[in-house]
């Protein structure tokens, strides 16, 4: 739909700015195709949304800094209301937020517990991390609902332990690693997890 339509939609917007004009991209079947691509997640901060909180559409490069950008299918993508809400319309095309359709997010990334961080010298990590307060306490449904999913991997990867080699281990095993499927809720976080205890071979 929204390729199709793409350029009329501009056209109306440029020639009538009116609400109806510019949020055109709102549509439900844009929308739905965005969850699908995103994993019904957040793409900074990897928390689920629906039916939980509402979404919003969230354009990479802000309409405000480039107009031309608002129906182009590249640059929409699915935030929790808290990350759009902090990002703004802030941006800079020589230090940008990172952005998982382009860049190797793990590998600019340090999860510590449900806090996150940026390796070293990745300033377009940094950004992102302290922009939108992946690292700070104040994110108080955020981090609880990470401690919640600690607590849960954390908990299995104990039972799998205890079975390991058993058929009731394969099934903990399985279990752990569809956590950590790209579709997952905090999905990266728990791949970290498993990655410095060495279990990767739990890891999808």
């Amino acid at each position: 739909m929204l390729t199709d339509n793409a350029a009329n939609w501009q056209k109306l917007v440029d020639e009538n700015p009116t609400y109806t004009n510019k949020y055109r991209y709102r549509h439900d079947e844009i929308k739905n195709r965005l969850h699908e691509e995103t994993g019904e997640k957040c793409i900074y901060c990897e928390a689920k949304m629906r039916p939980v909180a509402p979404s919003n559409i969230e354009h990479i490069i802000p309409v405000s800094y480039d107009p031309s950008k608002r129906f182009v299918w590249d640059n929409l993508t699915i935030a929790c209301p808290e990350c759009n809400r902090l990002k703004g319309a802030v941006y800079d095309e020589f230090q940008k937020f990172i952005n998982p359709y382009s860049d190797d997010v793990e590998a600019l990334l340090l999860h510590r517990g449900p806090m996150v961080g940026w390796q070293a010298g990745q300033a377009d990590a940094e950004l992102t991390v302290k922009y939108l307060r992946l690292d700070s306490g104040e994110r108080t449904t955020l981090m609880m609902r990470k401690i919640e999913a600690i607590s849960d991997i954390d908990d299995k990867v104990e039972r799998y332990t205890q079975h390991k080699g058993t058929p009731l281990g394969d099934v903990i095993a399985a279990r752990i690693r569809k956590r950590t499927e790209k579709g997952e809720e905090f999905s990266a976080m728990i791949r970290s997890i498993l990655s410095q205890a060495g279990l990767n071979e739990l890891i999808a």
